[in-house]
Formats: structure tokens, sequence, C-alpha cells
């Protein structure tokens, strides 16, 4: 793998990392009644994106590439602790699509192939959730 690509793959990783998705698991939304079947597909589609960023760091490792330490979230993600979930997805699908947006634009940028196949869960869950979570 290039060092560009290698680059580009930590870039993803650190960003991922810390995508709104990731905080929403931990920042505790209220749901009642029919609610908790929106809080349990977030949850999932969390759940879903970490395996996947595993994944990614798992080749990142075999490829002797140092695997990102991850940053602190947003600040502004704070805002969004203990508040309702129909209130948080419409930011959670919001963020998903920029997310599949740059991810795309990663993955037209890498060369290497396995590169390519190790992002490419990563887009197929933002695309998902983009659109599976409203």
């Amino acid at each position: 793998m290039s060092p560009v690509d290698a680059a580009r793959l930590q870039d993803v990783y650190r960003r991922e990392s810390r995508s709104l998705l990731a905080y929403a698991r931990s920042a505790a939304p209220h749901a009642a009644g029919d609610d908790r079947k929106l809080r349990d597909d977030l949850f999932r589609a969390a759940d879903e994106a970490a395996a996947a960023l595993d994944g990614l760091a798992t080749f990142l490792d075999a490829s002797r590439v140092p695997v990102p330490m991850p940053s602190t979230f947003p600040v502004v993600f704070t805002d969004l602790n203990c508040v309702a979930v129909r209130y948080l997805l419409p930011k959670v699908v919001a963020d998903r699509t920029a997310a599949a947006a740059a991810l795309d634009a990663d993955l037209a940028a890498l060369s290497d192939p396995a590169a390519r196949a190790a992002l490419q869960p990563l887009l197929d869950l933002a695309r998902r959730d983009a659109t599976a979570l409203t």
C-alpha cells in the first residue's frame, strides 16, 4: 500500500471513530413507547459501524500501518446528551449522509485494491444508515 493510501485510511479511521453515530451510542437518547425501536435501530447501526471500523483497524495493522489513537469527540456533540431519539435521528442521518459522501471520495482516491476493499464496508453502512434511520 502506498503511503498516500495509508494516510488516507488513517484519516478515515480518525474521522469515523469520532462520528455522531459513534457518539450517539453513549449519549443516552431518551425513548419511550414506539421510540424504543428507533433507539434500538440507532444502537444497532452504531454497533455495526464500530465493527466495520474494527475491520479497518485490523487491515491497517496487518498492513503495518499504525492505527491512529482516536481523539475526543467534538464538544458540540455534548448538546445531544439525553435528548429524545426523534430529535437525534435527523442529525445522525445528516452526519451519515455527509460521511457517505466523504467515504465515496476516499474510495475513489485509493489506488490499492485491498485498501478499497477494506473501506467498502464503511461506505456501504454509511449509505444504508443515511436512508434506513429516517
